[in-house]
C-alpha cells in the first residue's frame, strides 16, 4: 500500500509565470510546423470555456481515466505510480503515465515533451507550486482551455466545434 503524505511550502513569492495564471492571460503553443498559436485563456476569447459551463458528466469523463484523485490529492498521486511502473515493465516500455491533471497542466504550460528525469523534476516542482497558488476547479478550468484535442486543436469549446459541430453543453453522452 502507498500512502502518500507530501510537505510543501511555497515561497512566499511565487514565480511570475504562475501567478499571471490566476487571471486572464494567453498561452503561446509551438505547433508541429514550428509556427506559434497563441490560445486567449479568458472569458473575452469565444473560444474559452468557463468550468461553469463544462458539463457535470464530461468533467466526470474526463478525471475518471485522467486524474480519477484528482480533488483529493496534493497535484501528485503517489499511488498511481506503482501501477505505472508495473504496466511499463509488463509491457516493456512507457505505456502508462501516472501523472496528475496539474502535472499535464505544468508540462503544457511551461515544458518541453520530452521523457528526461530533469523535465519530470521540475514539473514536479510547477505542479507543486501550481496546486499552491490556484483552486482545483481553476486548474481544471485551465487544462480544459489548453490541452490539445487533435492536430492543431486546443480547448474543449473548439474541439467540441471541430468533432460535433455543437457547444460543449449541447454534447450528447455519446459524444462526451
Amino acid at each position: 500500500m502507498v500512502t502518500q503524505n507530501l510537505d510543501f511550502t511555497p515561497p512566499q513569492r511565487l514565480p511570475a509565470g504562475i501567478v499571471r495564471l490566476s487571471g486572464d492571460f494567453v498561452h503561446e503553443v509551438a505547433l508541429e510546423s514550428g509556427a506559434i498559436r497563441p490560445i486567449n485563456v479568458s472569458p473575452s476569447s469565444p473560444d474559452f470555456i468557463p468550468l461553469a459551463e463544462v458539463p457535470p458528466l464530461f468533467r466526470r469523463a474526463l478525471l475518471i481515466p485522467e486524474d480519477a484523485g484528482f480533488f483529493g490529492h496534493p497535484g501528485i498521486d503517489l499511488r498511481e505510480v506503482p501501477a505505472a511502473l508495473l504496466t511499463d515493465w509488463s509491457r516493456g516500455g512507457a505505456a502508462r503515465g501516472a501523472s496528475t491533471i496539474t502535472q499535464q497542466l505544468a508540462k503544457n504550460l511551461f515544458l518541453s515533451r520530452d521523457r528526461q528525469l530533469g523535465r519530470k523534476l521540475q514539473e514536479l516542482s510547477l505542479t507543486l507550486l501550481l496546486e499552491s497558488a490556484l483552486s482545483k476547479d481553476r486548474i481544471l478550468e485551465i487544462y480544459l482551455n489548453v490541452i490539445q484535442w487533435g492536430p492543431g486543436l486546443f480547448g474543449l469549446r473548439p474541439a467540441a466545434r471541430t468533432y460535433f459541430g455543437r457547444e460543449p453543453r449541447e454534447l450528447t453522452p455519446a459524444q462526451t
